[in-house]
Order: C-alpha cells, then structure tokens, then sequence
C-alpha cells in the first residue's frame, strides 16, 4: 500500500475509535457512522470484488443454471476461465 493509502487508513481507524464508544452504547447514528467507516476501510483495501468480477461469476452462474447437456463446460467471454 502507498503512502496515501496507509495515511487514510490511520484516519479511519482514528474515525473508528471515536464512534465505538458511542456505538456499542446502542446510539442508532453511531453504528450507522461505525459501519460506513468498516465499510470504506474494506474497499481502500480492496476486500470487496469489483463489480465487473461479480457480473462476470453472476453470469456464469446464469449459464449453468439453464443447464448443459452433455456435461458441456460453459464459457463467458472475459472471465479468467474464458
């Protein structure tokens, strides 16, 4: 990770640390403020799919739930097995 990337993550965790303690109290805004913040510490980090790769899993799962007959292994044009 770049330098830009580890100095957001320092303000999100700093971020995180501010909300918790309000958070686990039950306070409704700041588990939604908690949760934003997990959720953009995720993405900087890559842990999510882009959505080009879930339309291409969402697509071959399509294509082999409409069956193969023969056993015949479907391709999607721009997936890594095709």
């Amino acid at each position: 990770m770049n330098e830009l990337g580890t100095l957001e993550l320092a303000r999100l965790d700093r971020l995180h640390r501010s909300a918790w303690d309000l958070a686990v109290t039950g306070d409704l805004a700041a588990i939604e403020t908690v949760l934003r913040i997990m959720d953009q510490r995720d993405r900087l980090l890559g842990l999510y799919p882009s959505k080009q790769t879930c339309q291409r899993e969402h697509l071959e799962l399509l294509v082999r739930a409409e069956g193969n007959p023969g056993g015949a292994t479907a391709r999607v044009e721009g997936t890594e097995h095709g």
